[in-house]
């Protein structure tokens, strides 16, 4: 992906965050994630992560 397409991802979730935080929200939900896709690679970086992973929601460090 070009980075200005990595960019206008990241600038998106920093929007979410900021939206979520002004709303009181106690957490931000950045859509699916695929494990190994470059085009959401962005969505990991952003800390704590969780996944359903066989039923059970889980940490991801």
């Amino acid at each position: 992906m070009p980075a200005a397409g990595r960019a206008r991802g990241i600038r998106i979730i920093l929007d979410h965050i900021t939206r979520a935080g002004r709303a009181g929200l106690p957490y931000v939900y950045r859509g699916y994630w695929i494990d190994g896709c470059d085009r959401m690679a962005c969505k990991r970086q952003y800390q704590p992560v969780e996944a359903l992973l066989a039923g059970v929601w889980r940490d991801l460090v």
